[in-house]
């Protein structure tokens, strides 16, 4: 699991779409969420090792230029925020609720067949 989250917050949505790309293209991170958050905001967040973020941050506050309002990096990071800030753990929550009526037989199966039935919906669901 990731060890490093980077987050970096920009006032522009174009900007904040080409500065993920960067990110991505330049390390190897996951994407947490790349999403408008206020009008004309852009948050970003992306996980991996200490160094790949790094990297990925470096290149994604020089793509920013002067749309960034700001930007975090945060090391040995609890595993559990990573999933907290894209909304497994609602998933996972629901995967152990409804798991008597689900044909699984763990609850990682029934987090892919609800994230499944979610995504078929129309429901953004980060990749588990």
């Amino acid at each position: 699991m990731a060890s490093s989250i980077g987050l970096i917050e920009l006032k522009s949505v174009p900007a904040g779409i080409q500065c993920a790309d960067e990110m991505l293209k330049a390390a190897a991170v996951g994407l947490l969420t790349a999403s408008p958050g206020c009008p004309g905001k852009y948050i970003i967040a992306v996980s991996g090792q200490v160094g790949a973020v790094k990297s990925a941050m470096k290149a994604g506050i020089s793509a920013a230029g002067t749309y960034i309002i700001s930007e975090h990096v945060i090391n040995n990071v609890h595993p559990d925020i990573a999933p907290a800030i894209v909304g497994l753990t609602e998933v996972g929550k629901i995967a152990e609720q409804k798991m008597p009526d689900l044909n699984c037989t763990s609850v990682e199966s029934a987090m892919a067949m609800i994230a499944g039935t979610c995504r078929s919906m129309g429901v953004l669901v980060a990749a588990e």
